[in-house]
Order: structure tokens, then C-alpha cells, then sequence
């Protein structure tokens, strides 16, 4: 069953590690899996030292409300500690100040 689906990829004119779906080559290479990882675990260590310097200058961390209402619409019976509508208003909130600072910031990085 494998092979025929091998097969007929490679009759369609894809490679060994193409997709049919997408046509894009993939690697499978040791080398490049353990890369994959490495940077996997890097940037969840950014994302959490990230994390932790909002926690420490802004009074309401944008990443704890959504982890809250996360938490309340993933978890049969979950519960929001500050309610979804605060959550959603610190995560839309927090969205247009990034937004207008990044607007503003983008034209300095381009030049």
C-alpha cells in the first residue's frame, strides 16, 4: 500500500520527502531535525524571558489573560479568574498599542 502511494507520487513527478499537497521538499536529515529542535527550545526560551520582562513592566500581562481564557474555553470545567471579557479586552488592547508601535517603529528598521 506504502509503495503503490510511492509510486504514484513519483509518477505525478514528486521526489521522495515532496508532499503532493504542497510540493515542497522536506529534510529529514539528523542533522537538520536536531536544528529544528534547537531552535524550538530557544525560542520558547525567548518567548518566556519575553514573557517575564512584560510580567515585571506592565501591570496586566496580555500572555496571562490569554493563558486564562485559555484555560476556560479548553477545560470542561474551567473558569476565568478575571473574566472573558477583560481577557479579550487586554489581548485587543495590548494588540493595537504593539500594532501602532511596530507601525511606528517599521519605518526606521526599512530605511
Amino acid at each position: 500500500m506504502i509503495t503503490e502511494s510511492c509510486q504514484s507520487y513519483r509518477r505525478a513527478g514528486f521526489r521522495d520527502h515532496e508532499t503532493a499537497t504542497t510540493g515542497v521538499q522536506m529534510r529529514s536529515a539528523l542533522a537538520a531535525l536536531a536544528g529544528v529542535v534547537a531552535v524550538l527550545v530557544l525560542g520558547a526560551a525567548v518567548f518566556a524571558t519575553f514573557s517575564l520582562i512584560i510580567a515585571c513592566l506592565a501591570r496586566v500581562n496580555p500572555l496571562t489573560c490569554q493563558v486564562d481564557i485559555l484555560r476556560a474555553l479548553m477545560l470542561a470545567d474551567g473558569h476565568s479568574a478575571f473574566g472573558p471579557r477583560l481577557d479579550f479586552a487586554v489581548l485587543i488592547g495590548s494588540l493595537v498599542v504593539l500594532i501602532a508601535v511596530a507601525a511606528r517603529l517599521y519605518p526606521r528598521v526599512v530605511r
